[in-house]
């Protein structure tokens, strides 16, 4: 395990070390702004879901967010369709069945992109040469 001073020398000397499309020092210093402004550093996603006629689906859009209160992303439209898959649809009687996400297959592949993500940014962190990260959420 590397001291305090030793994981500070590491991280100076990885200052535009490129790990994972990320500057290694940038990183860094962007992990130690958050630790120094935690009210500057919270940061507000938001989703907005507007029912459909068909029951169970749901169109969902995210755009804008927040970092420390500050408004960004003004300019972000990302849709995704709820609902089910065509066969649960067409089980359950719907009249045209459509292949959907249905909202906890959303919430299961948010899930893993957290953990990928959470182990990625801890190995740049940490000095781990690591080829990639896969995670299955059931």
């Amino acid at each position: 395990m590397m001291t305090t001073d030793e994981l500070e020398h590491t991280e100076t000397h990885r200052t535009g070390d490129i790990e994972h499309g990320v500057d290694a020092g940038d990183h860094h210093e962007f992990i130690e702004w958050v630790d120094a402004n935690p009210d500057a550093a919270r940061v507000e996603f938001r989703a907005t879901g507007d029912t459909e006629a068909v029951a169970n689906r749901t169109t969902a859009t995210i755009g804008d967010w927040a970092l420390g209160g500050e408004e960004m992303g003004a300019e972000r439209n990302h849709t995704l369709e709820f609902g089910l898959p065509p066969e649960l649809e067409a089980a359950m009687g719907y009249v045209e069945p459509t292949d959907r996400y249905e909202a906890i297959e959303g919430a299961l592949a948010g899930l893993t992109a957290c953990l990928n993500g959470t182990i990625v940014y801890n190995a740049i962190r940490e000095g781990i040469d690591i080829e990639n990260s896969r995670s299955t959420s059931r």
